[in-house]
């Protein structure tokens, strides 16, 4: 931003500066001079953009507003459409509402008593009337340019160009609004700006949205009308093959939103204000719905719009997860990993969309928070909780505000306690004596989000290879649940002066892997082992609650109508979890609660082992080893040596070191298993088999040869272990 400060900026940006005096003289110019300006100023105009992130030329706003007035509001479409100019006009429009955007993301407090100036305290909220007076222009043309009572056969050329628009628009709007709030997050507002009501009455009367349960009742089934700009903006994201199409119907659906739960928080916060709210005659139905609540009175939309979201986007996480077979961090630009994926790449239109689509949904949750009616029954709650699920693996590197918003719907002690109902009632029939009070609830509830959060949403230290450390005693670190190093770490030690971007990139955690809900359970061994801040007592009460949150889950995913993204986890990777928790010593099963929902979890992964046995030829479904980390054995004999040392023959914690005995886990991993058990003389104290998981026939087999060479044969005959020798 050097060149900024020294003139050249002023060279740069001259022609936005060009005052045009209407829109005759700026057509008159011709096609290809007018196409030549309209790309010209969209440049420049995103420069500005990026200054004005950055902290610069705040105060110039004086001297572009004016040049922009002509850009902001709506003009005669009849003589661009005659010039075909439609396309060049809006998308100067539309980045210079995405200026205004950033501008008003700039605005101090309307309310605060100290406002801060910028460099010449020439930019403040006296030019936010203008702003919105020009915003709502587009809004009032909008039936008429958009044509979206006639259904999706309206779409035209210039659909995608005006719909961009109006989400630049939309988007402008709101971040104004949300600017509005009294300082103290509870203190009320003490008055309310004119063109809060202004927005409303607008956006109601010229039927941005529906007010009408009767409309709602054939949403998505009749293409040829709609209702609503709402509704028809969702027909587009479902229906229109263009992917860059239903991308800018879900930013106009994203602004729309945000813009209308902004109104009604305002002007609920400003009517508390008021001790004896006074009796006003509603003169028009506009009125009568915006004094009711202009959320409330579309709840029935909204409700149908969340609906088709929470479907779409349990439906495409899948996808954006396949792209992350490369490396985890997927497609970091620069990097040149994983560009071939079969999903498209991680920036392509179809993830952003996927991406969009996630965050409009986390809209519809918070708004659902506020509506407790909304989460009564098993079926609807669980949509709910695996559309936030999914949400967690769609999000990218940068969306770190989604998944902080679907971890707070999840993790709310409202929700623990609807898992806690769904485990009572699971259809296993696997029962147990099980108690949690109201505080419990609350307890674990604030100790998970604060796992995660730390977990998934800062960034990662500095591995061991970049701390200059080249080897590491037997013992001293476990494996982790989720394996994060990559090849950056080595780049990082070799070039000490790698790009910044790279390094960024390598250290970041997210997207997040379909398993991260298992680290809450391998948090304590790590953190035991590391030099993390939590006390270790702190880690232990995380891991208790993170047994809870896993049994929840996977009681709830049968409830639901959507897929769960939990029930995608390999069973390996669950495994793993519970024999990790162990590593701490008995604490864990100790506790009477924890102690019966991690025998829950062992007895319910044994039925889906069988389960999986019976369903598949391929017999190795355990893949520790090849899944989990080439070195499993060393840590499987961490597992077996502290069984020995703390077990006395406990029968929960030698249920789960049985399973390393399985004949579904890969042979060298087995082999591992009797050899360690072997070594540590602890065969007697596992439990018999009818005590072990799953069906006895799983660990038995008549004759199986687990491994074999030139010189030696190791056969398994009935469970006993035999070495020929050839």
């Amino acid at each position: 931003m050097e060149f900024v400060k020294n003139g050249t900026f002023n060279a740069v940006t001259w022609h936005l500066f060009q005052f045009t005096s209407s829109l005759d003289s700026w057509v008159k110019l011709g096609k290809q001079n007018c196409k030549l300006s309209s790309t010209l100023m969209v440049e420049q105009l995103r420069f500005w953009k990026v200054c004005i992130h950055s902290g610069c030329c705040v105060s110039r706003f004086p001297e572009l507003f004016p040049a922009l007035c002509l850009w902001l509001s709506c003009p005669s479409f009849e003589k661009l459409r005659e010039k075909n100019l439609i396309s060049e006009f809006t998308s100067v429009s539309n980045e210079a509402y995405l200026v205004l955007e950033a501008f008003a993301e700039t605005l101090p407090n309307m309310y605060s008593q100290n406002i801060p100036r910028n460099e010449s305290g020439t930019w403040d909220w006296s030019y936010v009337s203008p702003m919105i007076d020009s915003a709502l222009s587009w809004i009032t043309l909008a039936p008429q340019l958009l044509k979206w009572e006639k259904g999706i056969e309206s779409v035209s050329v210039s659909t995608t160009t005006l719909l961009w628009l109006y989400s630049g628009v939309m988007r402008t709007i709101s971040k104004v609004l949300e600017k509005i709030s009294a300082e103290g997050e509870e203190e009320p507002l003490p008055w309310l700006p004119e063109f809060v009501p202004k927005i409303g009455l607008a956006i109601i009367k010229h039927k941005l949205l529906s007010f009408s349960v009767a409309d709602v009742s054939r949403f998505g089934k009749d293409s040829s009308r709609c209702s609503s700009f709402m509704e028809y903006l969702c027909f587009l994201r479902e229906r229109s093959q263009d992917d860059e199409l239903a991308l800018a119907s879900v930013n106009c659906l994203h602004g729309l939103t945000r813009t209308i739960v902004s109104i009604q928080n305002l002007i609920e916060s400003a009517r508390s204000k008021m001790k004896a709210p006074h009796q006003v005659s509603i003169s028009t139905g506009d009125e009568s719905v915006l004094a009711n609540g202009i959320l409330a009175e579309s709840l029935a939309e909204l409700t149908s719009v969340s609906c088709s979201f929470r479907d779409s986007v349990s439906s495409e996480w899948p996808i954006v997860q396949s792209i992350e077979l490369h490396k985890r961090g997927g497609l970091a630009p620069g990097v040149g990993l994983g560009w071939g994926a079969s999903g498209g790449g991680f920036w392509s239109t179809r993830v952003l969309l996927a991406q969009a689509g996630a965050g409009l949904l986390s809209l519809f949750l918070n708004i659902s928070l506020s509506d407790s009616q909304n989460d009564q029954g098993s079926v609807g709650f669980m949509d709910k909780v695996n559309s936030a699920l999914a949400m967690c693996l769609i999000a990218g590197p940068r969306d770190y505000l989604l998944v902080e918003r679907a971890f707070e719907y999840v993790l709310r002690p409202h929700a623990l306690e609807h898992l806690a109902c769904c485990i009572k009632s699971n259809k296993k029939n696997i029962s147990f004596e099980w108690e949690c009070s109201e505080g419990d609830y609350h307890r674990m509830s604030s100790m998970l989000a604060s796992h995660f959060r730390h977990r998934w949403l800062q960034q990662k230290g500095r591995s061991i290879a970049e701390e200059g450390v080249s080897g590491v005693r037997k013992g001293t670190v476990g494996l982790e649940t989720i394996h994060e190093d990559g090849e950056m770490s080595n780049s990082s030690t070799q070039d000490k002066k790698s790009d910044s971007s790279t390094i960024e990139w390598a250290h970041q955690r997210m997207p997040l892997p379909p398993h991260w809900f298992l680290s809450a359970i391998s948090a304590v061994h790590s953190g035991k082992t590391s030099t993390g801040p939590p006390e270790s007592t702190e880690l232990l009460e995380v891991a208790k609650a993170g047994v809870f949150f896993l049994a929840g889950l996977e009681s709830s995913s049968g409830f639901g109508s959507l897929p769960s993204p939990v029930v995608s986890v390999p069973l390996v990777w669950k495994f793993h979890a519970l024999s990790t928790v162990l590593l701490v010593g008995m604490d864990i099963i100790e506790d009477k609660n924890t102690r019966n929902l991690y025998n829950y979890l062992q007895e319910l992964y044994g039925q889906f082992l069988d389960e999986a046995r019976l369903n598949h030829r391929d017999t190795e479904l355990l893949r520790f080893k090849s899944d989990i980390h080439e070195n499993y054995s060393t840590f499987l004999e961490m597992v077996v040596e502290q069984y020995a040392a703390v077990s006395y023959g406990d029968v929960v914690y030698g249920r789960q070191v049985s399973v390393y005995l399985h004949q579904c886990v890969e042979h060298s991993v087995r082999l591992s298993a009797w050899t360690v058990l072997s070594n540590a003389r602890v065969l007697e104290l596992l439990p018999s088999l009818d005590k072990c998981l799953g069906e006895a026939d799983g660990y038995l087999e008549p004759v199986e040869v687990i491994y074999k060479n030139n010189k030696m044969l190791i056969v398994v005959n009935n469970g006993i272990l035999s070495i020929q020798l050839r």
